[in-house]
């Protein structure tokens, strides 16, 4: 919603500034800034701190530097695939057929 709209600002906020989970959110009126409601983390269900772990889980940034390498190489690998299974299929499919007499 644009301007001037009756939707509430949104934003929110973490309590250490590399590590994204812990999220508290604000809700502020559009038009004077009032905070509207305070959302903190403590509050949240189970689902939604899940929901928020998700990031950190995909980076690696819960186990330290440790997890950054095996997701890191974990990514590697699983880019690789299309590449080596195209390199596979090319080459069974261009094989020389031998001569059979």
């Amino acid at each position: 919603m644009g301007p001037g709209g009756s939707a509430p600002l949104t934003t929110g906020s973490y309590l250490d500034a590399l590590d994204y989970d812990h999220q508290s959110n604000f809700y502020f009126h559009p038009e004077t800034g009032v905070l509207l409601k305070d959302h903190d983390y403590s509050s949240k269900s189970a689902g939604m701190k899940l929901q928020e772990m998700t990031y950190g889980l995909h980076t690696g940034q819960y186990f330290g530097i440790t997890g950054k390498i095996i997701a890191f190489f974990t990514i590697l690998f699983v880019a690789t695939l299309p590449v080596s299974g195209f390199m596979i299929w090319f080459g069974r499919r261009n094989k020389k057929q031998k001569n059979r007499s």
